[in-house]
């Protein structure tokens, strides 16, 4: 498999283009695909917790949508296991990607699916929200 030029993350105030589009930036290549996430390690989490995660996850961010409905549709978030080529074993709470064009995102399209995170993380010293970025899907 080639090399990409593309960054393996970039932050949200700096996206990656739609998914296709040539970027300049990178050699005039087109831009591969990027999910926008927060980046959870398991082992920071209770083994109990792990296996009804996705789940839980996304029964919070619909309780969230009813109660506060958003301004604006955006993604169905999703909990994935494998984002990077050869990945850490991380976890990712996805919540858009770059198919869409990344600059139409805000933050606040994003308030539920950061609330929705595991509640854990109020008690341990790890700054899960440090982690939203857009992570590039494959690709060495």
């Amino acid at each position: 498999m080639a090399k990409t030029l593309f960054p393996e993350t970039m932050s949200f105030e700096q996206p990656p283009k739609t998914r296709g589009v040539q970027d300049d930036r990178f050699g005039g290549r087109r831009t591969p695909l990027y999910l926008l996430a927060w980046r959870i390690d398991p082992r920071d989490l209770p083994t109990a917790e792990l296996a009804a995660l996705a789940d839980a996850y996304l029964m919070r961010w619909v309780y969230l949508c009813e109660i506060d409905p958003p301004a604006r549709i955006t993604p169905w978030p999703s909990m994935k296991t494998a984002v990077k080529h050869n990945d850490d074993d991380g976890l990712y709470f996805v919540v858009a990607t770059n198919l869409k064009d990344p600059t139409y995102f805000t933050l606040d399209d994003f308030k539920h699916g950061k609330t929705a995170l595991p509640s854990v993380y109020d008690f341990l010293d790890v700054n899960v929200h440090d982690t939203f970025k857009w992570y590039r899907k494959g690709m060495k």
